[in-house]
């Protein structure tokens, strides 16, 4: 898999703001509450559809 080390940047920064961060941060775990696309491993070793 390639990987894209040189057009990439990363960016740190500090939310001081308390609602701010509170939005900041409801955005960023969207994507790991997505369950319609996760797999689950097995402890077999195989993969299972989790979610819808």
């Amino acid at each position: 898999m390639p990987r894209n080390f040189h057009n990439r940047f990363e960016l740190l920064f500090l939310l001081l703001d308390k609602e701010a961060r509170k939005q900041v941060l409801n955005v960023l775990k969207r994507p790991v509450q997505d369950d319609r696309n996760r797999f689950l491993p097995t402890p077999s070793g195989k993969v299972r559809r989790s979610g819808g």
